[in-house]
């Protein structure tokens, strides 16, 4: 085998290798820039559905008001539905496990602050099993729904799940208990069901 071959082979084989180097370099690349760009796009969990089912892990929770379909509701700060269980006659919740999973309670650190029309003075706190505290407006534990996504979803109200009824609640501490005055698409091809616990 002359010189010239082994060089042209050895050309062959670095400049092979060397794409392979800028093959693998802009795949690297794309892969960080992909990821980056990707993830924000991707729509991040809500705090409200999170496996422990707090809302808040801060110092302070907002609660405000939120207007829709079925009127002036409370919510939290991000405009996401705030509800009541029929059954919490007290103060205190009896919605845990399967119940909380669904349904996870809006708990603090510290104590709620009020704003739109909520009194602040109608707002409190109670204690859960697992220690947390959980925000209470008008002796009534508030808790979001985990198939409301956005602000302004209300799927949750009317519903009858975990043994009991579940309302939006309105400023003067009372249930909401009426059909939306404008039904949506989505509320009105939807059965309710699916959530059989």
């Amino acid at each position: 085998m002359s010189t010239r071959s082994l060089f042209a082979g050895s050309s062959r084989v670095q400049a092979l290798r060397g794409a392979c180097a800028i093959g693998a370099i802009a795949a690297f690349a794309a892969a960080c820039g992909g990821g980056s760009s990707g993830s924000s796009n991707a729509a991040a969990p809500s705090s409200s559905s999170g496996s422990s089912g707090s809302s808040g892990g801060g110092s302070a929770v907002v609660v405000s008001t939120h207007n829709g379909a079925y009127g002036t509701y409370l919510s939290d700060g991000s405009g996401k539905a705030l509800y009541m269980f029929e059954p919490d006659k007290t103060n205190s919740s009896t919605c845990y496990g399967e119940c909380a999973k669904f349904w996870p309670p809006l708990t603090s650190s510290g104590a709620a602050t009020a704003s739109g029309g909520v009194t602040q003075s109608m707002l409190a706190t109670t204690k859960r099993t697992d220690g947390t505290t959980q925000i209470t407006y008008a002796g009534h534990p508030l808790y979001h729904f985990a198939e409301d996504k956005s602000a302004g979803d209300t799927k949750g109200e009317g519903l009858n799940l975990s043994g009991g009824e579940w309302y939006l609640l309105s400023t003067q501490g009372t249930s909401i208990e009426k059909k939306a005055s404008a039904p949506t698409q989505s509320s009105s091809s939807s059965s309710g069901g699916g959530y059989g616990y």
